[in-house]
Order: C-alpha cells, then structure tokens, then sequence
C-alpha cells in the first residue's frame, strides 16, 4: 500500500502530491488525471508547485503533440486543457490552442460523431468510445466558445 500525503486537506497519492515525493510516470492518461486533481485542490499554493512539476514532465517526456495533424495514438493540449479555465492551459500559448480546436471542430465524421486515434478491440468498443469522445468534444467546443 502506497503512503498517502496531504495537500489542502485533501488527502491524495505521492504521485499527485509534489510533496516531497518523485512523481511516478503516470504516463499521459495519468497526467490528465493528476492535472484534474491539482485544479481542484484547495491549497492553491501547493497545488501550484506540484503543477510547475507536473508541466514540466508533460514536455521532458514528450507526452502531449503539439502538431495538430500528428497521427497515432497521440495527446493533445486539449486532452490535458479541454476548457480555458483549466490549469494547464497556460501551458500552451493561444495560437496552439486555437489550431487544436480548429483542427477538433474540423474532425467531426458526417454522422455527427468523433472518433478516436487508438486501436479498435471490437465494433462495439468503438462504439461506445465514440460516443464518449463526441460528448467530451462538444462539450471542449462549447467551453471554448465554439459551439
């Protein structure tokens, strides 16, 4: 059992503390998860350090494209600041975010739907992602002023 520390009252893993701790490797899904906790963390101040380190680790390990045309399973600015309040959105100037929204609303499918940039297991997993990913990209439009 990992030990737990505590930012703000909020009691939270070492990886999401910057506390003293070495931030695990998360990895990109981890980040976003991490990113989500620190927005919301009631001690500002060490919820602000604990970011300086997560930013940090976002572009040392090479986590999030910045090229809004980069193929693969890949991780966008949008991925870890989907709205403009988001903390990590200051991590990215306004020209970046703007051709990663641009280049979202542009990804719609004709059916009305978004797709994903990972393998497909089955027909109904994609399915069902799809539908999840179309939600959470209206709603990043619509925060965004897009919609």
């Amino acid at each position: 059992m990992r030990a737990a520390s505590s930012i703000g009252g909020s009691t939270a893993p070492p990886t999401c503390s910057g506390g003293g701790y070495d931030l695990d490797d998360p990895g990109p899904y981890g980040f976003r998860g991490v990113l989500k906790f620190l927005q919301h963390v009631p001690d500002r101040g060490r919820a602000e350090q604990a970011f300086e380190r997560v930013g940090r680790l976002l572009f040392d390990r090479d986590l999030v494209a910045l090229d809004p045309d980069a193929e693969g399973e890949v991780h966008t600015p949008l991925d870890f600041a989907p709205n403009p309040d988001s903390i990590a959105r200051r991590l990215f100037d306004d020209a970046t975010i703007k051709a990663h929204l641009d280049h979202l609303a542009a990804s719609q499918a004709d059916d009305g739907g978004w797709t994903f940039n990972w393998l497909a297991w089955s027909s109904v997993a994609a399915s069902e992602w799809r539908g999840s990913l179309t939600v959470d990209a209206l709603r990043t439009l619509r925060a965004n002023g897009r919609l």
